[in-house]
């Protein structure tokens, strides 16, 4: 036992001197509570000094609705201008945390909107990013700004649509779930070029069906996945991930060429709600390509399918290359025991399996109805695969090249990457993967959201990662701090008695507890819901409320969200060493905060810290 805390007091275990035993010290101050940050989040030159204590000042204004700032207090007169711009053509809006990148953005949608609403109508405008909570957030501020009618989606949500209406007859599970070799490979920006190259050359008929051979052509010729992505001379592949991703790929290739189009999943009938006309744009759409299907291998009889003539040729390469199996590798049937598809024949497509088809359904067939503004946030979680298929959307060009000049917003901060291995690089070496001749905005500087305390620390964990110009903080706060416990019970008992009093005192207070992993996370919110937290709440899928109270959850869930109040679960090594993942997770926790960080630690300290931080 470390810490006594009481109605009396709050007592500390001293040591006294080598032999002498320990004494316990009565220790009230400094009182270390969660306060002064109630409706004064974030805002500029608003902001007063603080108090002192932990927290900022309780002056200015924050709305329940959590709405965003006014522009003017975020950019100087270029940005401005640059974001006023009637004309079309790409912006590229460069910042750190809580630099006013998705304002801007924002900003920039409403007013093409209302300066030209014939070029620039909302049905016709889209935002993307990669969350579902940052989505949710901007769909309701929209409306404030005078836009209604823009779609807002998380790309996830964008993609499935978007590949039922180009290809409607594929049926197949879509997951988040591929080994990182896999990732690799398919969000190498190689394979953007590929594709490109292979669409350019191709001869026959440009239907759906030539768009599925497309992918599973680009996905199944080892060889020259192995010169694309092993032999690049931007981010290499190890030869071993190449191959590893190969056998993964050819399996789920093997498993959506198999399939018949004209099969419905016998566990899924057909919805009362689809209309006759999707019906039959949906039949009309096979029978037409019905030559193209059987001219990969497929008779009018599904029963009647060879083993592998449905199957593009480098995948029967490779299989005939394997030889004969041995028979303890088939002994399952198509179905297991409880009649389902067994997991090898089941047909899956990963979000980077979505981007190719979609791509390579632009480069075939052209798009139609196209966006006539698209406003991309957290552009960095996107591999330039995803990101060509978004910007296809706004040219109805067949082919890489498009005819006329895009409208196209993009925002990011490379420091806030989820993904190190999606294919982004720098924003540079992105632009030219992408052929856009861009608008570079200089980079925010200022940033608005989190105090100078808090950068601090989020700089010094990014250490090296870190941008070389460092932001400029205008407010400064409370100290961030770190308290150190011997197991995470004593954390929930010190966190539930502040948490509790912060309640009473900021009702209108935003509150996150981050974790690493959504294991930890379940662990101290049971606890805090034994302990009768007040407005407690538990995300675990990004359904974030935006309304005041506690909210608990992993750090992945956060991207591109602020709250008055953050404090980190387990900063220990275990949960944040010194990888680059870790870093950047670390970096995205901390600056969600607007006011004031705390630090959770039940075990060995993580190196993220500095060596001064800990408390006894």
């Amino acid at each position: 036992m470390q810490r006594i805390s009481a109605p009396q007091g709050v007592w500390i275990k001293r040591r006294v001197s080598v032999g002498a035993g320990v004494v316990w010290e009565r220790s009230d101050l400094p009182l270390h509570e969660l306060a002064g940050g109630e409706q004064s989040a974030t805002r500029a030159t608003r902001q007063l000094r603080p108090s002192g204590i932990l927290g900022a000042a309780s002056s200015g204004r924050q709305e329940l609705d959590r709405h965003l700032p006014e522009i003017a207090a975020l950019i100087d007169p270029r940005q401005f201008e640059i974001m006023t711009a009637p004309d079309a053509g790409v912006v590229v809006i460069q910042g750190g945390a809580g630099s006013g990148k998705t304002t801007i953005g924002l900003h920039r949608l409403a007013y093409l909107a209302y300066n030209a609403p014939a070029r620039f109508p909302p049905s016709r405008m889209l935002v993307v990013t990669y969350g579902a909570a940052l989505a949710s957030y901007m769909e309701q501020v929209l409306p404030a700004l005078g836009t209604r009618g823009v779609r807002v989606m998380a790309f996830a949500t964008w993609a499935e649509k978007e590949l039922r209406s180009a290809i409607p007859w594929l049926r197949a599970t879509l997951t988040d779930e591929a080994p990182p070799a896999v990732t690799r490979v398919k969000s190498h920006p190689a394979l953007l070029h590929e594709l490109e190259r292979r669409a350019a050359a191709y001869t026959g008929k440009r239907n759906s069906r030539a768009v599925v051979e497309l992918w599973a052509d680009l996905l199944t010729d080892r060889a020259r996945l192995m010169t694309l992505v092993h032999d690049a001379a931007e981010m290499p592949v190890s030869a071993g991930d190449v191959a590893d991703a190969h056998d993964v790929m050819v399996d789920r290739v093997a498993a959506i060429m198999g399939r018949d189009p004209r099969e419905r999943p016998a566990d899924k009938p057909e919805k009362k709600g689809v209309s006759r006309r999707r019906r039959l744009a949906e039949r009309e759409e096979i029978i037409a390509d019905a030559g193209t299907w059987a001219a990969m291998g497929v008779s009018g009889k599904p029963s009647a399918r060879t083993v592998d003539s449905d199957l593009p040729e480098g995948l029967r390469r490779t299989e005939s290359e394997r030889g004969d199996h041995d028979d303890d590798e088939n002994i399952r049937g198509e179905t297991g025991i409880d009649g389902l598809r067994t997991e090898d024949d089941q047909p899956l497509l990963d979000l980077d399996d979505v981007a190719i088809l979609l791509r390579a359904s632009q480069l075939l067939r052209g798009v139609r109805d196209p966006l006539a503004h698209l406003f991309v946030d957290e552009a960095q979680d996107l591999s330039p695969m995803k990101l060509a298929v978004l910007i296809g959307r706004t040219s109805k060009a067949k082919g890489a090249g498009m005819r006329s000049a895009p409208s196209i917003t993009l925002a990011g901060d490379t420091s806030q990457k989820l993904f190190l291995d999606n294919g982004f690089g720098d924003w540079r070496s992105v632009l030219g993967h992408l052929s856009l001749a861009h608008v570079a905005v200089e980079p925010l500087r200022i940033a608005y959201r989190s105090t100078r305390e808090i950068l601090a620390l989020a700089r010094h964990a990014m250490a090296a990662l870190a941008d070389a110009v460092p932001p400029e903080a205008p407010r400064t706060g409370a100290p961030v701090e770190a308290f150190r416990f011997s197991a995470a019970g004593a954390a929930v008992a010190f966190l539930a008695e502040a948490l509790r009093d912060l309640s009473v005192r900021e009702p209108r207070a935003t509150v996150a507890l981050l974790a690493r992993h959504p294991e930890q996370a379940d662990r101290y919110y049971e606890g805090l819901r034994r302990a009768e937290v007040p407005a407690l709440r538990r995300v675990r899928a990004q359904e974030f409320s935006f309304r005041p109270g506690v909210e608990v959850t992993d750090v992945r869930q956060v991207k591109g969200l602020e709250f008055d109040y953050v404090v980190m679960l387990d900063a220990n090594a275990s949960s944040y060493g010194t990888d680059d993942e870790a870093r950047h997770l670390f970096h995205i926790a901390a600056t969600r905060a607007a006011h004031q960080l705390w630090l959770i630690v039940t075990g060995t300290p993580s190196p993220l810290l500095p060596p001064d931080m800990l408390r006894d």
